[in-house]
């Protein structure tokens, strides 16, 4: 890998990788794309990362 990481941040990793599922990863990295427009809009962020936080952990506790 190009990206050098410590061994704390791969074990990390491996353990978040062991409890989210390839649909909760998608869904995530739809919404954060979605949070980010909505920021480079302008709009308050504070705001879209508390309702982002809050989509998030809505879909990892309906998962697990």
């Amino acid at each position: 890998s190009l990206v050098k990481r410590n061994p704390d941040e791969v074990q990390k990793i491996i353990a978040f990788s062991k409890s989210a599922s390839a649909e909760q990863i998608a869904f995530f990295y739809q919404e954060i794309g979605e949070a980010l427009a909505h920021i480079e809009r302008n709009a308050n962020s504070r705001i879209v990362l508390f309702d982002l936080s809050i989509k998030i952990s809505r879909k990892f506790r309906n998962e697990i």
